[in-house]
């Protein structure tokens, strides 16, 4: 992933989703974007051979670790409960161990 490709999904992203929310009409409709990391187990990360991920990991991921499938999984359970997450709308979220492309 280049770091011009990630700024090109992030704004087609951010477009999207400013589009989506709408408070016009009785029903406000909430839209946020989740932007994922490098994910364990996945498509993505099982391409790429074990010396890389480790090099990854230790010079640009914040955290030292891949984020796992349930990181992501409970950050969307989060956004669709509107008792925990109702104010929240319009939002592009990054739940990717704070990386650095």
């Amino acid at each position: 992933l280049t770091k011009s490709l990630a700024k090109e999904m992030s704004f087609v992203s951010t477009s999207s989703k400013k589009q989506g929310s709408s408070n016009k009409g009785p029903t406000i409709v909430r839209v946020n974007a989740i932007v994922p990391g490098f994910i364990q187990d996945t498509a993505m990360t099982n391409a790429v051979p074990e010396k890389i991920k480790e090099k990854m990991m230790e010079e640009k991921i914040a955290m030292k670790h891949f984020g796992k499938v349930d990181d992501i999984a409970n950050l969307a359970l989060f956004l669709a409960s509107s008792k925990r997450s109702g104010y929240i709308t319009g939002e592009c979220i990054e739940c990717s161990g704070l990386i650095s492309l």
